[in-house]
């Protein structure tokens, strides 16, 4: 599983975090909002394949 996350959102970040996410990469300048452009977090998860 993989998800975006404004830099900016430390809140949402450790509770992804907490979930077993991982930052694997950075978009810069990705999203537009309120008259400036933000950077956006990578996060993924890795599940496990069961037998």
């Amino acid at each position: 599983m993989s998800l975006q996350v404004r830099h900016d959102n430390q809140q949402a970040i450790r509770c992804y975090e907490r979930a077993g996410f991982v930052r694997c990469g950075l978009l810069r300048s990705h999203v537009h909002i309120e008259g400036a452009w933000r950077d956006v977090i990578l996060m993924e998860c890795l599940l496990e394949a069961t037998g």
